[in-house]
């Protein structure tokens, strides 16, 4: 009886523990349910297809990617909470439906060519990020993330975004919008680093706060504003 309870828990362990857990299909991404942390990263494979839920986890200590998944409709979790490294999405050509419901931090997020991605269901909002990079995406709002302090903040070539708002006050490094038509940023105060805005059709912007671009080390004036070929 004992060995009989022992095994399972202890394939659950392993399942947990593991460098990097595959997944391929939702039998595979429900083997994930019983882990509350998930130590490693999750890699959703290019021949996964349809809807992939990763219920369970409430942590992920690596990596969430997912590239080249050309049949992947809907990817979610209802209770994924942190990312602890990076949040890659790429080249999913049908994915239409993005639900992390649970979803408040993550290290790193950066997205590229999700044509079919119209619109973001983070409920819980993303409020910790240090670099987000969003380009090439159908999506015409980034509700769902809106941050307070970010090191990077790209956000370009996604030609149905309508309104680009957000609370972030500090930027450290670099600030990057293109294609936008509005452009909200109330609260920041400080780019410690480079802003650029190109190829916007603007015809709303607020920075009410703003007052510093770019920072001097010894010396030495580091950073600089672009605004280039906005109309």
């Amino acid at each position: 009886m004992f060995v009989q309870k022992l095994l399972p828990a202890l394939a659950t362990s392993t399942v947990c523990s593991q460098a990097t857990a595959v997944v391929n299909s939702a039998a595979d991404a429900s083997a994930l349910a019983n882990c509350a942390t998930i130590a490693g990263s999750i890699v959703i494979g290019p021949s996964a297809t349809g809807i992939i839920s990763i219920d369970g986890p409430e942590q992920i200590g690596g990596d969430l990617t997912c590239s080249d998944a050309g049949g992947l409709v809907s990817l979610g979790s209802t209770t994924i909470a942190s990312i602890g490294g990076s949040f890659a999405l790429s080249n999913l050509t049908l994915l239409s439906t993005l639900n992390m419901a649970s979803l408040k931090s993550v290290q790193i997020i950066n997205w590229s060519a999700l044509p079919a991605l119209s619109q973001l269901s983070f409920t819980a909002v993303v409020s910790k990020a240090t670099s987000v990079t969003i380009t090439n995406t159908f999506l015409s709002t980034l509700n769902g993330i809106n941050l307070e302090t970010v090191s990077v903040l790209d956000i370009n070539n996604n030609n149905h975004l309508k309104t680009f708002s957000t609370r972030v006050a500090n930027v450290t490094s670099l600030l990057s919008i293109s294609n936008a038509s509005s452009i909200e940023i109330p609260s920041l105060a400080v780019v410690n680093g480079s802003m650029g805005l190109y190829g916007n059709y603007i015809t709303s912007l607020s920075a009410l706060n703003l007052t510093t671009v770019g920072y001097t080390d010894s010396n030495l004036r580091q950073g600089s504003l672009a605004i280039v070929a906005n109309s």
